[in-house]
C-alpha cells in the first residue's frame, strides 16, 4: 500500500497514537540534517501488507518554489 502526505498533514497527524509519520522521524530532518521542515512538500510511505514500512520517499520543495519573506534569506 503506498500513501503519500504532505508535510503539514504528517505534522498534524503525529497527535495521533496511529500516525503515519513518526514524529521521532520528523524531527530527524531538523536535528540530524538541519534541514527545516518547510523545505519538506511530503512524503509518500509504501507499507507492507503486515503495516511495517517498506519505503519512505521525501519530496523537498526546489528552492525557486519556496517563498520567503526577503531575498536575502535565498
Amino acid at each position: 500500500m503506498k500513501k503519500y502526505i504532505t508535510t503539514e498533514e504528517a505534522i498534524k497527524d503525529c497527535e495521533k497514537q496511529d500516525c503515519l509519520i513518526p514524529s521521532a522521524f520528523l524531527s530527524t530532518f531538523p536535528n540530524n540534517f538541519g534541514i527545516n521542515l518547510c523545505a519538506v512538500k511530503g512524503f509518500e510511505v509504501e507499507m507492507t501488507d503486515d503495516d511495517q514500512y517498506k519505503s519512505i520517499r521525501v519530496d523537498f520543495i526546489p528552492v525557486e518554489e519556496r517563498h520567503f519573506e526577503s531575498d536575502n534569506n535565498l
